[in-house]
């Protein structure tokens, strides 16, 4: 039997029994390179590496076809009927307007406005009078007609259903400004004539509107429209009024009891205040709940507009 050498073809390698068979040196070399590119691919899949890379890597470039065959298709721009609508964002609500700020300090305010003044036709009609004023404060138009006068009277007396005599009372004067248009005006009573004074001034400065004051006994009829202070009622608890502007129906008149009456818009002291605002006494009789108490007509809310001397209307006020 011949010695196998190297050169002697090896029964059992099937590449050595069939020369056709045979690789070439060639054959081995790209059957190496197939068996790393295998290894590469199958390491490059495990630790997710792009295949760009891998390719990279081994020296050869890389051809666009295989790019665009191995990378994922960008996401489609057109919506399709699987996709979720993506709700449109709620624009932000607008940004609120910055508070004025609170300067402490002296404060005044005073509502009347030139040519709103009205006289009462006789000494029966302070109360219909001292309502056609703050109508007219009020506004938006200004009547000083006496034909006003007389049917405002009408209304506020068959509203008066708080008087013992029949006539002219607190209820009639508050329904009747606000049956008119004006607001919503209540009677309020108060045990003191400080507080009712305080409470008035307050009610003016939050609302705007004229507050009517019971005066002389609860006889007549006034109109407070302003005040000067060492303090804004609507910030401050802590004030001190040092004037009040009232609107009186009987100027130009003189009374024998209470002296000249005061031009309209005019500016009281406290003490002539409490001169002329004694507590609730009337000679037709006893009024539980009203006997040495003082009343006010004062308006509620602010649902009418407040006008200025120029009639523009007034901005709302913080109470």
């Amino acid at each position: 039997m011949p010695e196998l050498t190297d050169e002697t073809p090896d029964a059992q390698d099937p590449f050595m029994t069939d020369p056709r068979r045979r690789p070439g040196p060639t054959s081995r070399k790209g059957l190496g390179l197939v068996v790393i590119f295998i290894v590469v691919i199958v390491a490059a899949t495990s630790i997710h590496v792009p295949a760009a890379g891998v390719l990279g890597a081994i020296g050869g470039p890389v051809p666009a076809a295989s790019v665009a065959a191995t990378a994922p298709a960008p996401p489609s721009l057109e919506p399709t009927s699987t996709e979720a609508t993506i709700p449109t964002p709620t624009p932000p609500l607008p940004a609120p307007s910055p508070t004025p700020s609170y300067k402490p300090g002296p404060f005044a305010m005073d509502i009347y406005r030139r040519g709103a003044f009205v006289s009462q036709i006789d000494k029966h009609h302070c109360m219909s009078a001292a309502m056609q004023n703050i109508l007219n404060l009020i506004g938006p138009t200004i009547d000083t007609s006496v034909a006003t006068q007389k049917r405002i009277s009408a209304l506020a007396l068959r509203l008066s259903t708080d008087t013992l005599d029949h006539s002219w009372g607190p209820q009639g004067w508050a329904s009747g400004l606000t049956r008119l248009g004006a607001g919503r005006y209540e009677v309020r009573v108060f045990n003191s004539r400080s507080a009712a004074l305080r409470a008035a001034v307050v009610a003016l400065r939050t609302t705007g509107r004229p507050v009517g004051i019971l005066a002389w006994w609860g006889a007549h009829s006034w109109v407070l429209t302003g005040f000067k202070a060492n303090a804004d009622p609507a910030h401050s608890s802590k004030f001190t009024v040092s004037a009040y502007n009232i609107v009186d129906p009987w100027y130009p008149r003189v009374s024998t009891i209470w002296g000249r009456s005061a031009p309209p818009d005019a500016l009281h002291s406290p003490a002539n205040m409490i001169h002329n605002l004694p507590a609730w006494t009337r000679p037709e009789g006893h009024y539980p709940g009203r006997d040495g108490k003082w009343l006010l007509v004062v308006p509620v809310g602010r649902d009418v507009p407040r006008l200025t001397a120029a009639g523009a209307a007034l901005p709302s006020v913080a109470p």
